[in-house]
């Protein structure tokens, strides 16, 4: 969640820095914004059965299997706007790993490599172990500035989220932009 929140704070100064306007993110045509309604409460519900001390680790993983569905219909539903393609392998990196382990797998040298304790949240992620699929995909990766263990198809996700944010920051994208009606209006090449 951080390196999202910190992807797009740095999305939005590039975009300034380049002559952008926050503005025109408001003219992003997303499709199938509820089933992002639907993966956050399947996140919501992951961390509720945390409270919950008879829950089934079954419901939990089928929690995040139901997140992991809806995230992927949303980035499906958008695959045309810029970076999404980018962010659809980055999320399908993560779901490769999170599928047949059952969560996400964090490294305990990551972590220690930050002198701290990163809170591993059940049902979401845990310890990586060495029987553990594809474990090159797991949260492997540290980075010191912001005290988190990402994974590969993270960085690919946050890119993706960061080239979406700042190409929409300089106006409308898409059937409707100025770049795609020259290109029709001029024909086949």
């Amino acid at each position: 969640m951080l390196l999202a929140l910190v992807t797009v704070g740095t999305a939005i100064a590039i975009g300034y820095a380049r002559g952008g306007r926050l503005r025109n993110l408001s003219d992003i045509r997303l499709r199938g914004v509820w089933t992002l309604v639907v993966a956050v409460t399947a996140q919501v519900g992951i961390v509720a059965l945390r409270l919950w001390e008879d829950a089934s680790p079954a419901l939990g993983r089928g929690l995040l299997m139901v997140s992991l569905v809806a995230v992927a219909g949303f980035v499906l539903a958008n695959h045309r706007l810029p970076g999404m393609w980018l962010a659809l392998i980055g999320f399908a990196l993560n779901a490769a790993v999170i599928v047949p382990n059952g969560a996400m797998p964090v490294s305990a040298e990551a972590i220690a490599f930050l002198e701290g304790e990163e809170a591993i949240e059940p049902g979401k992620h845990r310890i990586l172990e060495e029987s553990d699929v594809l474990p090159w995909l797991a949260d492997v990766i540290p980075v010191p500035g912001l005290r988190v263990v990402v994974s590969v198809g993270d960085i690919a996700l946050a890119l993706g989220i960061a080239v979406l944010v700042n190409r929409a920051m300089f106006g409308p994208i898409g059937r409707h932009s100025a770049a795609y009606v020259m290109r029709e209006a001029s024909g086949p090449p």
